[in-house]
Order: structure tokens, then C-alpha cells, then sequence
């Protein structure tokens, strides 16, 4: 199966989340990986949006439309951090 980069995910992923996540990063739970969600690999032909890990490919976030909502699993973030990082 074929994934595009994590761009696909981020119009959707800003609306359920409430604000705007295209300079979003995250540190995958199971390999521990510090990456821009632009970054991910994202794969569009499931039930939803599956947004993975671009090392070790877990599944970090779930995007998913049901009945006119939408509903979001970040479960395979260990953590998630909004805007750009700060500057020393």
C-alpha cells in the first residue's frame, strides 16, 4: 500500500483539533522517533486517515468520519507539540 507525506493529514487533523497543526511535531510512542507530523507517512485508502511513524511505521494517529463527526486517536504519540519548536 502506497502512503503520501504527513501534508495530506494536516487540513483535517488542524479542524479536529481546533487549531492549526501544519508546524505540529511528535515523538512516536514505540520508537521514540522526534519528527514533524509533515513529515509522517500517511495512508489515505483505509477507514480514514491513518497518519505512521516515517522509522518504524506504528500507527500514530487515526483520523476517522463517522455519521458527520470526526474522531481522532493519538494514541501512538508519546507526546505532541504545537507551533514551531522555540530558539536558542
Amino acid at each position: 500500500m502506497s502512503h503520501v507525506d504527513g501534508n495530506a493529514m494536516i487540513g483535517a487533523l488542524s479542524l479536529a483539533m481546533g487549531t492549526d497543526v501544519a508546524d505540529a511535531g511528535g515523538v512516536c510512542a514505540a520508537c521514540g522517533l522526534d519528527h514533524p507530523l509533515a513529515e509522517a507517512h500517511v495512508y489515505l485508502r483505509c477507514p480514514g486517515m491513518v497518519m505512521c511513524c516515517p522509522e518504524c511505521s506504528a500507527a500514530e494517529i487515526v483520523l476517522v468520519e463517522i455519521e458527520h463527526r470526526l474522531m481522532l486517536t493519538v494514541r501512538g504519540l508519546a507526546t505532541i507539540r504545537f507551533g514551531t519548536p522555540a530558539q536558542s
